[in-house]
């Protein structure tokens, strides 16, 4: 079972490979984003897009990411 969902809200994991950008990064450190995508991982491929607030896409794996609020854009 995925950990997130499409319009879950989640930010980079501090720590993690990915924390490390500016506001304007393809990986921003402390932006929230949209998962926009979310499928069953696979060993090389990223499981989840996130559309950041900063209006970047990139992808990442679980481990990456923290739920932020999933109430903010319930998919019906």
């Amino acid at each position: 079972m995925l950990k997130f969902k499409v319009g879950d809200r989640v930010k980079i994991i501090p720590g993690t490979r990915y924390y490390y950008g500016e506001s304007d990064s393809n990986n921003p450190k402390d932006i929230e984003g949209t998962v926009t995508k979310a499928e069953e991982p696979t060993s090389i491929d990223s499981n989840y897009s996130v559309m950041w607030d900063n209006k970047m896409h990139n992808g990442y794996h679980e481990k990456d990411l923290m739920l932020v609020n999933s109430e903010l854009f319930p998919i019906y």
